[in-house]
């Protein structure tokens, strides 16, 4: 007979939940991708995805020192501290995103692309 494919009855978590995208992941490893992405901070490139000044998720213009980066996949998530894993984010973004992964979370109330006018309600 095959498993079912319901949530159980039981009220235990069901292993299709996002806990399967929540890894088990270390105080040192923490540790460790946050000192990489620290020494990432100081280089070119980073000076470089901060020197348009957008943030990646709302679409905001900021001036380059009001952006942060921030993880696409979370450290605490398995995330590591690589280039195509770090993005700059304004502050009310990342604050907002925290933990979750894009799939979870969508920035609210983002504002309008420069030079464009909003939409006619």
């Amino acid at each position: 007979m095959a498993a079912s494919v319901d949530a159980p009855e039981d009220g235990s978590p069901d292993e299709r939940t996002s806990e399967r995208f929540a890894p088990a992941v270390g105080d040192e490893t923490i540790r460790r991708e946050r000192g990489i992405a620290r020494a990432l901070r100081a280089t070119a490139w980073w000076r470089r995805k901060l020197a348009n000044g957008l943030c990646h998720y709302c679409g905001g213009h900021f001036k380059p020192a009001a952006l942060t980066m921030d993880h696409l996949v979370p450290l605490v998530r398995g995330g590591r501290s690589v280039r195509g894993n770090l993005v700059p984010s304004c502050k009310r973004c990342n604050n907002d995103k925290k933990s979750r992964l894009m799939l979870e979370w969508c920035p609210t109330d983002p504002p309008p692309l420069a030079g464009k006018s909003p939409a006619p309600s």
